[in-house]
C-alpha cells in the first residue's frame, strides 16, 4: 500500500510505502515494547526476590517469635502454677492454724458452758435445798406450837424417811397414832413421790401419810392411800386429821367388833366417805379464812380513811379557831 503527499515548502510530490513504514516502525515498537517489558520483568523479578527474602526472613522472626512466645507462655504457666501452689499451701496453712485456734476456743467455750451448767444446777440444787429446808422447818414449827402434846419428830438430812413424824398423845401421854409428813418444795408433782412415802410409812408404822407440795395444780385429795395438798393447806389438814385419828382411836376402843386399832383406823381413815368429808371441810374452811382476810382488809382499810377524815376534821377546825383568836383575842383550846 502507498500514498503520496505533498512538501508546503517545495511542492514535491512525495510517495511513501505505508506498508514498510509500518513495518519499521511495528518491528521498532515492537523491539522497544519487549525491552521495556524485559526491563520492567527484571524489575518485577528483583521486587519479587527482595520481597521473597523479605518474607522468608519474616517468616523466620514469626517461627521466632512463635518459640519465644511458647516458651513465654510456658514460663507464665509455671510460674502461675507455682504462685497457686504456694497460695494454696500459705491458705491451707492459715485455716489450719485458724482452725487450731477456733478448736481451742471452742473447747474452751464448751469448757466455760460446762462449768457454768454445773455452778448453775449446784446454785439451783443448793437454792432449792434451801428452800425446802425452809419449808419443812415452818411446818414443823407450826406442828411444835399448835399441838404441844404431841412428839414432833424431824428426821435428819441423810437418814431414810419422810421429813417430819408426829406422834398423838392426850395431856395423859395416851398414844392414839401417827401421821408421817413429806415436804416437797418442787413446782411440778411426781407421782413417785407416793410411793417412797408409802414405804417410809411401813418403816414408821405410821397411820396416815401427808404429801405437802408447791404445785398449785394439786388439790387436796388422797391418792394411792397417801393425803395430798398444798403448802397453803397443810395446817388446815394436819388439824382434821389429827382430830379424826383421836376420834376414830375412841371409837376402836368403844367397838367390840373390832380388835385391831390399828386396822380399824385405817379403814375408817381411808373410807371415801370420810375423805370426802375432809375435803369438804378444808375447802370450807380456806374459803371461810380468806374471806376473814378479805374483811380484815376491808376494815383496816375504812379505819384508815376514817382516821384521815377525823385529822382533816380537827385540821380545818383548828385553822377556824386560829382565825377567831386572831380577831377575838380569845385563846379557845385545841380540840
Amino acid at each position: 500500500m502507498t500514498d503520496s503527499i505533498n512538501c508546503p515548502k517545495c511542492n514535491t510530490t512525495i510517495t511513501i510505502n505505508l506498508d514498510t513504514i509500518k513495518l519499521r516502525y511495528y518491528d521498532e515498537l515492537k523491539q522497544q515494547a519487549e525491552e521495556e517489558t524485559s526491563l520492567q520483568i527484571k524489575i518485577l523479578q528483583k521486587e519479587v526476590q527482595e520481597k521473597s527474602e523479605l518474607i522468608k526472613e519474616a517468616n523466620g522472626y514469626k517461627a521466632e517469635n512463635e518459640e519465644l512466645k511458647r516458651k513465654l507462655d510456658e514460663q507464665i504457666s509455671f510460674q502461675h502454677a507455682e504462685c497457686e501452689r504456694q497460695l494454696t499451701e500459705l491458705r491451707n496453712k492459715l485455716n489450719s492454724e485458724h482452725a487450731i485456734e477456733i478448736q481451742a476456743k471452742k473447747e474452751t467455750l464448751n469448757k466455760i458452758s460446762s462449768e457454768l451448767k454445773k455452778a448453775l444446777t449446784t446454785a439451783e440444787q443448793t437454792t432449792s435445798k434451801i428452800s425446802g429446808n425452809a419449808q419443812e422447818l415452818k411446818i414443823f414449827e407450826w406442828l411444835k406450837d399448835n399441838f404441844k402434846n404431841d412428839e414432833i419428830e424431824k428426821i435428819k438430812p441423810g437418814q431414810r424417811g419422810a421429813d417430819i413424824l408426829q406422834s398423838i398423845y392426850t395431856k395423859e401421854k395416851v398414844f392414839f397414832g401417827k401421821i408421817y409428813y413429806e415436804s416437797k418444795n418442787a413446782e411440778k408433782f411426781e407421782s413417785k413421790w407416793l410411793t417412797k412415802l408409802t414405804e417410809d410409812m411401813k418403816v414408821k408404822s405410821a397411820d396416815i401419810g401427808v404429801l405437802i407440795t408447791k404445785d398449785y395444780n394439786q388439790q387436796t385429795r388422797m391418792q394411792d392411800g397417801i393425803w395430798i395438798c398444798h403448802y397453803n393447806d397443810f395446817q388446815i389438814l394436819a388439824t382434821i386429821l389429827r382430830l379424826n385419828i383421836i376420834n376414830q382411836y375412841k371409837e376402836a376402843i368403844l367397838s367390840e367388833d373390832k380388835t385391831n386399832k390399828q386396822e380399824h383406823l385405817y379403814n375408817l381413815l381411808t373410807d371415801k366417805k370420810i375423805q370426802e368429808i375432809v375435803a369438804v371441810i378444808s375447802n370450807e374452811f380456806k374459803k371461810l379464812k380468806e374471806d376473814l382476810e378479805n374483811e380484815k382488809k376491808y376494815m383496816t382499810k375504812k379505819w384508815d380513811d376514817r382516821e384521815k377524815y377525823i385529822d382533816k376534821i380537827v385540821q380545818n377546825t383548828n385553822d377556824i379557831k386560829g382565825l377567831i383568836s386572831d380577831i377575838t383575842n380569845v385563846n379557845i383550846p385545841d380540840l
